[in-house]
């Protein structure tokens, strides 16, 4: 199961890098001076800004509080590595690898002496009130939040309740 979850991980780490590069290469960051945004639906846009904060764009960090996010974001994945390798559960290790996956991809980006920021480019909105903007790996770790959550609230008990009944 650690085998297949690992595969996991990494093709959401290239599936995110891939996507940021595409971005970095045919799209100039959001300014003023270049205003460029892809329409893709009445809800949601394509555009390049770079975020320095973590999660929703808290904060604004040095390169010494990049360096501790990114190197925070490879304790956790392999913390998640190695508490997958215990699961029993498809669907955790599922979820651990995409959350693995996805801190993975944004530390590159924090760690990236040529970034030294995490490339986002999904833009959604309703009314014109916008979400705060992220990328593959955003979009991967909260998949993986909330399978982590779905399995505890709907499945975790059904497991523990069959294993026990085949003792």
């Amino acid at each position: 199961m650690l085998r297949w979850g690992i595969l996991l991980a990494l093709a959401v780490l290239a599936a995110d890098q891939v996507t940021k590069a595409l971005i970095v290469a045919n799209l100039p960051v959001y300014s003023a001076a270049t205003p460029v945004v892809i329409d893709v639906t009445p809800f949601l846009n394509i555009w390049h800004v770079r975020n320095s904060g973590i999660a929703f764009s808290i904060g604004n960090f040095n390169d010494g509080g990049r360096y501790f996010i990114g190197a925070l974001a490879f304790a956790v994945a392999a913390g998640l590595i190695i508490i997958g390798r215990k699961s029993s559960s498809n669907l955790v290790v599922a979820a651990y690898a995409l959350i693995a996956g996805g801190a993975l991809g944004n530390a590159f980006d924090r760690l990236n002496p040529g970034r030294k920021t995490v490339v986002d480019f999904i833009d959604f909105h309703v009314a014109g009130l916008h979400w705060p903007s992220f990328n593959v790996a955003d979009s991967v770790i909260v998949v993986g939040v909330a399978l982590i959550l779905a399995d505890m609230l709907f499945l975790a008990d059904r497991r523990a309740s069959s294993s026990s009944s085949q003792e």
